[in-house]
């Protein structure tokens, strides 16, 4: 994968990742597992974690065109990056219960 497309998906895995141990642990510890999956057409990093349930796929775009001090809702900014930074971003929760994110990134053709 060439260097931009890798950075774009290692930037919103590191937003993933930071999401997870910020917002779904009341204490920043979490079991966080990383899988990266490759093939000829993309790269796709699977994140498992034990977290608090959060479906980012489900999460409402925040409001870009208002000032954060002026909004309904705080946040969102990192959810709506990683939308923005990869090709596909899928949810689920495992057979155990737990959060399983899997964040696609296409080769370049």
């Amino acid at each position: 994968m060439r260097g931009e497309c890798s950075g774009q998906l290692l930037l919103a895995v590191d937003e993933a990742v930071s999401n997870i141990v910020m917002h779904g642990t009341l204490d920043g510890e979490a079991h966080i597992e990383l899988d990266v999956l490759e093939d000829s057409c993309a790269v796709a990093v699977r994140i498992r974690d034990d977290a608090s349930p959060f479906d980012p796929t489900a999460a409402a775009v925040p409001e870009l065109d208002t000032s954060p001090m002026e909004r309904e809702q705080p946040g969102g900014f990192g959810v709506e990056l990683m939308r923005r930074l990869v090709d596909e971003l899928r949810y689920g929760v495992t057979d155990d219960g737990r959060n399983e994110l899997i964040l696609v990134k296409k080769r370049p053709e």
